[in-house]
């Protein structure tokens, strides 16, 4: 199946940027508990740099209560990851929304986040929503990334919307802006705080029609 998808998606890409022979090997490992063997991957094997994963959208009570495997591994994996909703079809990034709350103006995750736009071509759309008027500054600190190794080989916008929601928000950007990729920055928590708090990037996994990108910060 991953051998049809590499011949009939990405050599029919037009974006000359994407390897498009690639060499598939697969491995079938036996665990009791699906996300922490991927998570495990993602730990124990440097030549990891991303994990790829479908989700679904829907679950049993036992996924409501502690998460389906998707967002469990978008929460806890030591790499980006990328969520594939069910029925997506592939295609080229041309916009790719980067939610920049105040976590995600870590400078490092900038520096990630230019040098994909670079490689893409892609429109970045930098959105950051404010909820109940509370206003974080965060332009100055991407404005300086974006140029700190010269003029970016991308366009982008740097944008301040409203909404109830930083979800809605998101979402409502991304269906008036064209949207291929939304990115997000999720904070690493530990055991209880993932059980009783429905994070963003949990909510979005289980949400958007969209791919979704999820970077990782690890507490201090």
């Amino acid at each position: 199946m991953m051998n049809e998808f590499v011949k009939v998606n990405l050599e029919s890409s037009k974006n000359s940027n994407i390897l498009t022979h690639q060499k598939i090997e697969t491995e079938a490992i036996i665990g009791l508990n699906t996300t922490q063997e991927i998570v495990n991957m993602t730990t124990n094997k440097d030549d990891i740099a991303m994990v790829v994963i479908g989700t679904t959208g829907t679950g049993n009570v036992i996924d409501k209560m502690f998460g389906s495997v998707s967002s469990g591994v978008a929460q806890r994996s030591h790499c980006p990851v990328i969520l594939v909703p069910q029925g997506a079809e592939y295609k080229d990034f041309k916009n790719v929304l980067y939610a920049s709350n105040y976590e995600s103006a870590d400078e490092n995750l900038i520096e990630q986040i230019v040098d994909f736009g670079n490689v893409f071509r892609a429109t970045m759309h930098f959105v950051h929503v404010e909820e109940n008027d509370v206003y974080e500054t965060v332009e100055d600190t991407i404005f300086y990334k974006i140029f700190e190794k010269g003029n970016p080989a991308f366009s982008f916008n740097i944008v301040n919307i409203k909404n109830r929601s930083v979800l809605g928000g998101l979402n409502q950007y991304a269906d008036e802006n064209n949207v291929d990729l939304i990115v997000l920055v999720n904070r690493q928590r530990n055991y209880l705080e993932n059980i009783f708090q429905l994070s963003l990037t949990k909510k979005m996994a289980k949400t958007s029609k969209l791919p979704v990108m999820v970077f990782h910060l690890l507490n201090e």
